[in-house]
Formats: C-alpha cells, sequence, structure tokens
C-alpha cells in the first residue's frame, strides 16, 4: 500500500500508535508490517518516526507515566501524573555548578556560581514547561486520543430512528464531532459517512461515540463499517477490544456484557483483544468470524454471517439492507419487496393487472396482445397473453415490442403467483412437483408459477430506486413443467410441451427449445446492465394446445452488488 508524500492521507493517529506498539515489543506481524509500509512509502512518515523515537528515548526513564502511558484511556490524568513526575525530578536534582569563566583581558564581574545545595529553580520549571508542551504536541500528534470537537463524519440517513432523551437534537445531515458525548441510538437504523469517506451503518439499541476522523467507539450495538482504500487502517474500539481495518467491508456486535463477534465480508482485519492485561492480536480473513468474551478471555471462531448486519439504508423508501444477494422475483409477485413480506399463493390477474390472492386456476383467460398495466405493484410494468400469430408483441408500458414469438393458441388459465398449485375441473387442488420435490412453500423452493401463454415484464429501474447503493448484474431462473401433469393426464399420453423466453428492453436474451417434464429443471441466466430498463419472462405453450402446462420459474431472481 502506498500513500505517497502527502501524509495528510494517511489516517490521523494510527502512525503513532503503530511506532508506540513496535517499540515496546507489542505489534502484531500486521501491525508491524503496516508501519514498515508507511515509513517506505512516506517520507513524512519517516521524519515523524524519527522525531517519535528520539522522544520516546528521552523520557522512556518516566516508565508508565512516560509517553507509552498516553496511550491509555485517561489521557488528561496520564499527562498530569508525567507532569508531577518532571515536578518531582527538579525538587531531588542534584545542584548545578555553572563552570568559571574562563580569564579574558579585561576585567570581568565574578562569575555566577551555584551554590552547593541550592536548586536554580526558575531553570528547572523552564525545562520541565518545555518538556510538558513537547510531550502535550507529540501526544496530539501522534497517539489516538479523544479530539477537541472536530468535525469528521456526517449523519446522513435514517430510517425509523429513535434517539435516547439526552440526543435530541440529533438530525439527518448534521455534522458529527469528536469530543462529543455519546450517543444512544435507542432503536432503528442510522448511517454515518466519514470525510475519509467511510460508511459505517448502525443497528439500534446502539451507543457509539466519534473518536478521531479514522475511530469510532462501540459500547454496544450492531455496527457494519465499508472502509475505502484512503481510509486503511479505520478502527472500531471497544472496551476490551480494538477491530483495525486491512482493507474490509466488516461489522461488529458488541454486547452489553463486553461479549464481542467479528464478522468480515471482505478483505481482513485486525482484532486485538484485552483481558487482565494481556493483548491478544489476530487476523480474520473474509468469509471468517470471531466471538470474544472479556469474561473469560476466550476467543472462538463463528461462522461469517453475511446477512447478520445491515449495510445500507434509504429513508425515502424504507430501504433496510442485510447484504442480501439476491432479490426475489417471486416474492415480488407476491406482494413483497424482493427480500420477503410476498404472500404465497397471491399473485396479479392477467385480465385487470391487478394483485389479489389465488385459490383457483381453473378460469381461461383469451387476452391476445393485449397488455395490461400492473397498477399496484411498483416493481411489475404489466401482465400480457402473447401470441406471435399476430405478429408483434407489445411487452411494456412504453411500447416496445417483440415480434419473434411462434403462434400460440392465444389463451392461458389462472394467474401468475407466488406459490406452485394447480385447481382445475377434475383436478384437485395440488403442490406441483419437479423431480419428485414440491415447490412454492419454502425458502429453498420458492417459485413463481406461469401456466403457458404468459408474459411479466419487471421495471428494474423502480427496483434501483428502491435500493440505491446495489447494482443487479444478473437474473437467472430454474425453468420446469410440473411432473403431475403426467398423473393428471394419463402415462400414456404424449408429453405436453412449452418453451421459456427471456427479453431485455424487448430483445431476446434467452430461450429455450421445446420442454416437457420429463426434461426435469433447466437454468437459465441472463446478464443485466446498468441501462437495461425492463425484464420480460415469457412462456409459451409448445404445442397449440395449453392443457396440463403447469409451468414454473423455480427462485426466479436477480443479483445484487454493491456499487
Amino acid at each position: 500500500m502506498n500513500f505517497g508524500a502527502d501524509y495528510s492521507r494517511m489516517p490521523d493517529n494510527i502512525l503513532g500508535e503503530l511506532i508506540l506498539l513496535a517499540v515496546e515489543g507489542k505489534a502484531t506481524p500486521a501491525e508491524f508490517q503496516l508501519l514498515q509500509e508507511y515509513i517506505q512509502n512516506d517520507p513524512a512518515a519517516a521524519d515523524y518516526y524519527y522525531e517519535f523515537l528520539t522522544t520516546y528515548i528521552a523520557f522512556s526513564s518516566y516508565g508508565t507515566s512516560g509517553l507509552a502511558a498516553l496511550w491509555s484511556q485517561d489521557k488528561d490524568a496520564d499527562l498530569l501524573n508525567l507532569l508531577h513526575n518532571l515536578a518531582d525530578d527538579q525538587e531531588s536534582a542534584p545542584p548545578i555548578e555553572l563552570p568559571a569563566a574562563r580569564p579574558l583581558p579585561e576585567p570581568l564581574p565574578e562569575p555566577i556560581k551555584v551554590v552547593p545545595g541550592k536548586k536554580n529553580v526558575g531553570l528547572y520549571v523552564s525545562l520541565a514547561s518545555v518538556a510538558a508542551l513537547a510531550i502535550f504536541a507529540i501526544c496530539l500528534e501522534f497517539l489516538p486520543q479523544k479530539e477537541t470537537g472536530r468535525q469528521v463524519a456526517t449523519l446522513t440517513d435514517t430510517v425509523r430512528a429513535r434517539w435516547a432523551r439526552g440526543n435530541y437534537q440529533v438530525h439527518d445531515g448534521m455534522r458529527l464531532k469528536t469530543a462529543s458525548a455519546p450517543f444512544t441510538l435507542e432503536q432503528g437504523y442510522a448511517q454515518l459517512l466519514f470525510d475519509n469517506q467511510t460508511v459505517v451503518t448502525l443497528e439500534g439499541p446502539a451507543e457509539f461515540q466519534i473518536l478521531t476522523n479514522n475511530q469510532i467507539q462501540l459500547n454496544y450495538g450492531r455496527l457494519y463499517a465499508s472502509v475505502p482504500p484512503q481510509a486503511y487502517g479505520f478502527t472500531v474500539n471497544t472496551e476490551f477490544s480494538k477491530v483495525i481495518d486491512l482493507g474490509t467491508e466488516f461489522g461488529v456486535h458488541e454486547r452489553r456484557d463486553g461479549h464481542t463477534e467479528v464478522h468480515v465480508i471482505k478483505g481482513k482485519t485486525n482484532l486485538v483483544a484485552s483481558n487482565q492485561g494481556n493483548n491478544v492480536s489476530m487476523e480474520i480473513n473474509a468469509g471468517d468470524g470471531r466471538s470474544f468474551r472479556h469474561a473469560d478471555g476466550i476467543i472462538e471462531e463463528v461462522s461469517c454471517k453475511t446477512d447478520l448486519f445491515v449495510r445500507h439504508i434509504d429513508s425515502n423508501n424504507g430501504f433496510i439492507w442485510n447484504g442480501q444477494a439476491r432479490f426475489d422475483l417471486a416474492d415480488v409477485v407476491g406482494g413483497g419487496n424482493g427480500f420477503g413480506g410476498g404472500f404465497i399463493d397471491y399473485g396479479i390477474t392477467m385480465r385487470t393487472g391487478v394483485g389479489s390472492p389465488f385459490n383457483d386456476t381453473s378460469e381461461m383467460y383469451g387476452l391476445d396482445n393485449k397488455y395490461v398495466l400492473a397498477s399496484d405493484n411498483p416493481y411489475v410494468d404489466g401482465v400480457f397473453v402473447p401470441n406471435g400469430k399476430h405478429g408483434k408483441v407489445v411487452v411494456s408500458s412504453t411500447g416496445l415490442t417483440y415480434s419473434q414469438f411462434p403462434e400460440t393458441n392465444g389463451g392461458t388459465w389462472g394467474n401468475i403467483f407466488n406459490g406452485a398449485f394447480h385447481i382445475s375441473g377434475n383436478v384437485p387442488k395440488h403442490a406441483l412437483k419437479v423431480d419428485g420435490r414440491e415447490y412454492g412453500y419454502s425458502d429453498d423452493t420458492k417459485s413463481l408459477c406461469m401456466h403457458s401463454n404468459k408474459g411479466i415484464t419487471f421495471d428494474l429501474n423502480a427496483i434501483r430506486n428502491d435500493i440505491s447503493g446495489l447494482e443487479i448484474t444478473k437474473f437467472d431462473t430454474g425453468v420446469a413443467l410440473s411432473e403431475t401433469s403426467r398423473t393428471y393426464k394419463g402415462l400414456d399420453s404424449d408429453w405436453n410441451t412449452a418453451e421459456f423466453y427471456v427479453l431485455i428492453d424487448g430483445q431476446l436474451k434467452a430461450n429455450t427449445e421445446k420442454f416437457s417434464a420429463k426434461n426435469g429443471l433447466q437454468n437459465i441466466e441472463v446478464a443485466i446492465e446498468p441501462t437495461d430498463r425492463f425484464l420480460t419472462l415469457v412462456m409459451l405453450d409448445g404445442d397449440l394446445d395449453v392443457s396440463y402446462d403447469w409451468c414454473l420459474l423455480i427462485k426466479p431472481e436477480l443479483t445484487l452488488e454493491q456499487k
């Protein structure tokens, strides 16, 4: 890592902390390597390193009240102790006798002598004052400490936040200072942006305090930090530990009893834990987690929970993102927000485009190529019954068309819904199956039921507007025709078939050959570009017959990534 010659780009106080750990033999290999990188790549850092060492050596005789002791929780008291020690040295120091003046050609006044047993109080007071000022300057320059009222971060957003009574003036857009009293978030979510572009998201109940422009104190609660390269070394302090960024995204859960959990999502961190005067330091890599119990000093491995921490919020739409990488389109059709909340056996009627619970799939629709707006679903643009017999088929509210669909019989059974069942005539209501497995009624069997000759178009821009900070990169789904169709159609009958198409802004991106229940599950994957707006999914009959085309899209999802 190279910060270049501009020392101001380095995180405040990290250099002094690393030097102090190194000279006292307490630096971990990772911390020592980071110190070496600073010194080797930044001449200013090398100069500070030299000045720090010379000053440290000069005052090392003061032991725990000297320079090292200033890295503590009570720096004012330690500085006062150091000044007392300097004053004590003044009182106990032996007298100084100034040398006699050398003979000169002209007579001079009698040289001044310090009488043995007397002390030159003025001289020592001056030395002590200079020393105190030097120590104070070094303390401010190098050591991690609570600064005095410097604005270093902004409270950029909150969702359903309730602050403690003492924080009644807290508001979105507020600039946050170091050395301020702790903030107590009793419930809800808050997002901070440090001036070095580190983003910190907190979930209440939580109590935190801004220490420096590169450090935050977490007394309790959940915190997620996304640290850019220029903020390398960003540190989350708890009562008994430090979590130091080494190029990361990580979460810290601090309980009120001092039990700490660290989960590293990207990069790695350095965990420094303190127990009864002993410090333990270790690196934690991406995908790993650690639990530290201060009560007994035990550090244990824990599985990294990628969805334990809220990573992004948006008060404009109440959006709260826990790091989910998948956006569920079946959930959307069921009235959910793509992350949950959608109802099973709920969907969109082909005739009106309105959301509704479904208990019957026996209604037949003949809506040849009529595009119906989905007026009450923010993420669904519309639905339609396609038939290539008439040429162009409208596939969006903006009038986009596709002209290469094959001819269909122009009708369809039932509606598009979140779930997987069928009922009609002499067919009892039953769960649809693929490869012997029932679908539609658990998290790992989520499905969208699309009888043949149905189309649905999703508005990707509407989704993007509600997941700001995230990018849609891919659509994928499983495609199948329920094997229960053979049970009710008859094992000796011909296999009924269907076809599946994926369009982006009216352009074909993927499609299947004609498939039947004997083909089992097929997987479809399509890349999504930032400029793509409409995602259209179309299921067609494969033989001008819609009977028993009980088709499923299994786990139709969008892949999300942080920008």
